[in-house]
């Protein structure tokens, strides 16, 4: 089940009972409320619909028993062909038999890429935090603070967080304390780039076309992309870092002695 620093989570529980068809009358006034909340409410509902769909959809498929499905289509469309001319049968049968295996597998495929993509997300790993007016800190599993501000959004996968302590901020303000781990940078993920930390507390706030981030304690290096290209650019206690997304520029501000240095 997905958790965040506000009231909004999906009630996977209630969902399940529901496609089980053993839901009682109070879960499904209770889910039929949540899901009345809020728009968004409705929408991850009928998302959770549709991959709990194709998740059936597959697992009937896997055990379909192709070959005796295939002999039973292939004797069905003998016998019509036995009412029609020798010839016309013959190029019916070499015309759909590679194609209704090719079907088959793009079936499978499709319906099983879907589900690989979504897995995380079906199964609880995607944790989504929402930002408040009370602007609450959120314990990451590292033992690392993040506190969002109003309208800020952010997400973090606690199935491979131990391994790549990595934080998604999907939009707005958000401010880090993190737990220094020696060999094991803290990463803030970005649409365009990445902000990465050696232990230190920062603030980051995503603008409509730049990136601001703001040393407090400590050490982060801004990047300029994303890959092995990408530059970083240092920034250090009382030092305000500037991403420009349209020249992909790289600038810092010496709070301490209001100097301005550009890099990239």
């Amino acid at each position: 089940m997905e958790e965040n620093n506000t009231s909004r989570f999906i009630p996977y529980d209630l969902i399940q009972k529901e496609l089980d068809g053993t839901i009682s009358e109070r879960e499904g006034v209770l889910l039929g409320r949540w899901i009345s909340e809020d728009v968004e409410n409705h929408e991850l509902y009928q998302e959770v619909r549709s991959i709990a769909d194709d998740l059936i959809v597959l697992e009937r498929y896997k055990k379909v028993d192709t070959g005796s499905q295939w002999e039973k289509f292939k004797n069905q469309l003998d016998k019509t062909g036995d009412h029609q001319k020798p010839e016309i049968a013959t190029a019916v049968r070499t015309i759909w038999k590679p194609w209704m295996k090719f079907v088959a597998a793009a079936v499978l495929f499709v319906v099983g890429f879907a589900a690989y993509l979504n897995f995380d997300r079906w199964m609880g790993n995607e944790i989504r935090l929402y930002g408040s007016v009370a602007q609450q800190p959120t314990l990451l599993p590292d033992g690392s603070i993040i506190t969002l501000q109003a309208g800020a959004e952010a997400m973090f996968n606690k199935r491979t967080f131990p391994q790549q302590r990595t934080v998604e901020l999907k939009k707005g303000k958000a401010l880090f304390d993190v737990k220094h781990q020696t060999g094991s940078s803290f990463v803030v993920d970005l649409e365009h780039n990445y902000v990465r930390d050696i232990g230190t507390t920062f603030e980051v706030n995503l603008l409509k076309d730049d990136v601001e981030v703001l040393v407090k304690e400590g050490i982060v290096a801004l990047s300029s992309g994303k890959g092995d290209h990408a530059e970083e650019l240092v920034l250090q206690k009382n030092q305000k870092g500037l991403y420009k997304r349209q020249t992909a520029s790289l600038s810092k501000i010496d709070l301490s002695v209001d100097n301005d240095t550009d890099v990239a």
